[in-house]
């Protein structure tokens, strides 16, 4: 078990303890009780972290969508004013 964690059920365990009057012989419950409370707190965040990352990908996704399909429609219209260019000459030399 990571130490940083083990320190944090052992001082939530503690105050848990101490919150419900110091009874003795409580010990697994409280322990129990505190690690369940870090690992919610640990798994609220990763979910939190991971919703931000796949959020933050989403915007990306939409950036380059955006982009090729403005990209596309330039290129549509580089394609039209050709053609109206070659139309216009072909008029002209006729």
């Amino acid at each position: 078990m990571n130490e940083n964690l083990y320190e944090e059920i052992a001082r939530l365990a503690y105050e848990i303890f101490e919150r419900e009057g110091r009874i003795h012989g409580r010990d697994l419950d409280h322990w129990l009780e505190a690690e369940r409370i870090v690992i919610s707190r640990y798994e609220a965040q990763f979910v939190a972290e991971k919703g931000q990352k796949e959020s933050k990908e989403e915007v990306e996704e939409k950036k380059t969508k955006t982009r090729v399909k403005s990209s596309k429609t330039q290129t549509e219209k580089a394609k039209k004013e050709t053609e109206k260019k070659t139309t216009r000459s072909k008029k002209k030399s006729q």
